[in-house]
C-alpha cells in the first residue's frame, strides 16, 4: 500500500519549492553577529519542507540544516542537511 499517492497537488509542490528556496537563501545571507550554524539551528525549527525521514534526523539532532545536499533517502528534494557531531558519532557505531 502506498501512502504517498500523486494527485493534483501541483500548487502544493510549487509552494514547498518556494519554501525551500527561501531557506537556502536565508542560509546564504547570514545576519550580522550570527554564525552560520546558529542560523541553521534557528532555521531547523522552521524547516517543514524536508521529507519525514530527514525531519526525524533533524529532530534527533543527528542532522542540522547547514549545507545544501540532495536527500539520498527520498531522492526527491534538495535539502540543507549535514551530519552533526552527534550524528557522526551515532553513524560510526554502525560502521566497521
Amino acid at each position: 500500500m502506498r501512502l504517498h499517492t500523486r494527485g493534483s497537488t501541483g500548487a502544493f509542490y510549487k509552494r514547498r519549492k518556494t519554501q525551500e528556496i527561501s531557506i537556502l537563501q536565508a542560509l546564504n545571507d547570514v545576519p550580522e553577529g550570527m554564525t552560520r550554524s546558529e542560523l541553521a539551528q534557528d532555521l531547523k525549527l522552521r524547516v517543514s519542507s524536508v521529507c519525514g525521514r530527514c525531519r526525524t534526523l533533524i529532530d534527533h539532532h543527528l542532522v542540522s540544516v547547514e549545507q545544501v545536499r540532495h536527500c539520498r533517502v527520498s531522492q526527491r528534494r534538495v535539502q540543507a542537511l549535514v551530519l552533526t557531531a552527534e550524528g557522526q558519532a551515532a553513524l560510526s557505531q554502525y560502521r566497521h
